[in-house]
């Protein structure tokens, strides 16, 4: 994958996992975190772009904020296309 589509698809992500934590569910980073068993500043970073979060954590957030898992993958799988096409 290139930089421009990971960097996208990092943003995409962390945008969406933080309008879903704050806006659908109404929690704060700290309830996340607790619901989560993972660190505030580990939502944190990760909402900010500073860091790219494991797949067991994301797997973590998803299910304490009640998402499917699978919604992601189509975005994944997009930005890798558009990658090819380029080439």
């Amino acid at each position: 994958m290139k930089k421009e589509s990971y960097a996208r698809f990092k943003l995409h992500l962390a945008n969406n996992i933080k309008e879903q934590r704050n806006e659908v569910k109404g929690y704060s980073q700290e309830k996340l975190a607790e619901l989560a068993n993972i660190s505030v500043t580990t939502i944190s970073r990760f909402e900010q772009g500073d860091q790219l979060i494991s797949l067991p954590t994301f797997i973590k957030i998803v299910d304490a904020l009640d998402m499917d898992i699978n919604e992601y993958i189509p975005i994944f799988r997009k930005l890798i296309d558009e990658d090819e096409a380029k080439l």
